[in-house]
């Protein structure tokens, strides 16, 4: 009767480990005698921005077909120190200690420095369409607001200082709401971008203190509607923003301190402290760590892309690796990463399509209504991955295919007055 008692406690336990996720630790990307600052991936091409203070900056390009050992594709220099990246439609946006850079990286054996706007001391950025929106930390902080419709030439549209001179560092957009953190000031801000022309200041909320007291800077941000998670020192900080001219703190959780970068992807967190990796669904106000890999604790930079592998920068250190983990999931995902790959995301009207196949092959991306029409071929020929940014210009029931010779996926739209 023992002897079944104990196997019956061994099968619990083999269960409940075989039924959590894995983060596993895979490769790394090391250059020597620099150090890097941010990164950003489509598809299996990466972007990291380096500084080799006080004589040289600039980008790498990463080959990351093979991500237990990415390799260098080339690299780029620009004239100034590199804070934050993001590349969309082939075009790499580096927000610099003394501006905005934009880059045409269509060839990623030959990127090209296409445009600048020397106007301030950058340093995180968010785009939303032809509008970048840049955090400008060096007194008077401020946020900018540069038009990027012709890349070759962006230009300011305003910037924008409330009366209590706030010190931004992250920003995120959603929903015409542009969410500002501060560092120094750990507080987070609400401001309505609707007229680019004109932000307008909702709300603002400081992070609350921790118990016992200490630090709480917030070093990053991203959201989950309604809420917005924060990564500060003293854990990871959550806000009901349903209404942003009222902010409410919910929940500080300290269980796990420590600086540390968060990206949201689907329903889960990642969390650079670990790296951890938590599940936002079904109860957002309290998420439940799912796996954890404790090769790295601390990371200042984190990306996550749609196949889950994540990219992690420590501490800004010289020479500071860029860590690759591979976030595999057992049961009904189990194999996801070895699987084509075909998603939207979609902002009012505004849908960037993710695509990724194993073999580059012939093919076809278009736009069709609930009837079958065709709207819009997005892309047409030899097909690998990438991303599209697309506009759909009246309320509907929409699909995105994906249609080549073995396959047709597809992707509802529904876009809401």
């Amino acid at each position: 009767m023992k002897r079944l008692y104990i196997y019956l406690i061994m099968c619990v336990v083999l269960n409940f480990l075989q039924a959590r996720d894995t983060l596993i630790y895979i490769g790394k990307f090391e250059p020597s005698d620099v150090v890097l600052r941010d990164g950003w991936v489509v598809g299996d091409i990466g972007y990291l921005t380096w500084e080799h203070y006080p004589d040289s900056f600039g980008i790498f390009i990463i080959d990351l077909t093979d991500r237990t050992n990415p390799s260098k594709i080339s690299h780029l220099r620009i004239p100034s120190f590199p804070y934050s990246i993001e590349v969309h439609d082939s075009l790499a946006y580096v927000a610099a200690d003394d501006g905005l850079y934009i880059i045409n990286v269509k060839n990623p054996e030959n990127p090209q420095l296409i445009g600048s706007l020397l106007a301030g001391h950058m340093f995180d950025l968010e785009i939303v369409d032809t509008i970048c929106y840049v955090c400008n930390f060096i007194p008077p902080p401020s946020l900018y607001v540069i038009n990027i419709k012709d890349p070759s030439s962006p230009s300011l549209i305003t910037t924008y200082t409330p009366s209590f001179v706030p010190d931004y560092w992250y920003l995120k957009y959603y929903n015409d709401i542009l969410f500002a953190t501060e560092g120094i000031y750990p507080r987070l801000h609400s401001i309505d971008v609707s007229n680019p022309q004109n932000p307008v200041f909702l709300d603002t909320l400081w992070v609350p203190m921790p118990s016992p007291p200490g630090y709480r800077d917030i070093q990053s941000i991203d959201i989950f509607p309604p809420y917005v998670y924060c990564g500060t020192d003293a854990g990871m900080w959550i806000v009901d923003v349903s209404n942003p001219s009222h902010l409410i703190s919910l929940v500080l959780m300290d269980s796990i301190r420590g600086e540390g970068a968060i990206f949201i992807r689907d329903s889960l967190l990642f969390r650079a402290v670990g790296p951890s990796v938590w599940k936002i669904i079904p109860d957002p106000i309290h998420p439940v760590e799912i796996a954890n890999c404790h090769w790295l604790f601390y990371g200042q930079r984190l990306f996550v892309d749609p196949l889950y592998y994540v990219y992690h920068i420590g501490y800004y250190t010289d020479p500071y690796p860029w860590h690759i983990y591979q976030l595999q999931q057992v049961g009904i995902k189990e194999g996801k990463n070895q699987e084509e790959y075909f998603d939207v995301k979609i902002d009012k009207r505004k849908v960037r399509i993710f695509y990724n196949l194993l073999v580059p092959q012939y093919g076809e991306i278009y736009v069709i209504d609930k009837t079958g029409r065709i709207l819009d071929f997005l892309k047409k020929g030899i097909i690998k991955n990438g991303e599209i940014l697309y506009e759909i210009k009246s309320p509907g029931i929409y699909f995105v295919v994906l249609e080549k010779k073995d396959k047709i996926l597809k992707k509802m739209i529904n876009i809401i007055k």
